[in-house]
Order: C-alpha cells, then sequence, then structure tokens
C-alpha cells in the first residue's frame, strides 16, 4: 500500500525521459514543477513550501494578462 504524505509534503518521481517532477496540493489544487534533476525539485518544494507559511494562496500562483 502507498504512504499516505502529509500536508505539504509533496511528492517527487521521475519521469519516463528521466526528467524528475514534484507535485504539491495547495487548497485542493495541484501545483507541479518539473527539472532535469532531483535536487532542484527539492529546492523548489522547499521555497514553495516557505512561501504558503508566509500566507501563498492559490489565487496568487495564477496570473493574469489584460489588454491595454
Amino acid at each position: 500500500m502507498a504512504k499516505i504524505r502529509s500536508k505539504k509534503e509533496g511528492s517527487i518521481h521521475q519521469r519516463k525521459n528521466g526528467t524528475w517532477r514534484v507535485q504539491l496540493s495547495l487548497e485542493g489544487r495541484r501545483l507541479s514543477f518539473t527539472a532535469r534533476t532531483r535536487r532542484e525539485c527539492q529546492d523548489w518544494l522547499k521555497k514553495t513550501v516557505g512561501q504558503i507559511d508566509n500566507g501563498m494562496t492559490f489565487a496568487s500562483t495564477t496570473v493574469t494578462l489584460e489588454n491595454s
């Protein structure tokens, strides 16, 4: 049986093409990041968890573009 991870722990796995992907749930939605090395994924996860602890929400992760 798969291990259940705690909140804000995320998961890192290697893809078939050799790259690494990290996924993290935030407000019921999933944030993903893909990199060449596992270390880059770990750094992104640590930085993102820090931002969440400082008040980042899913709404602040989306970018909207306006016509000017």
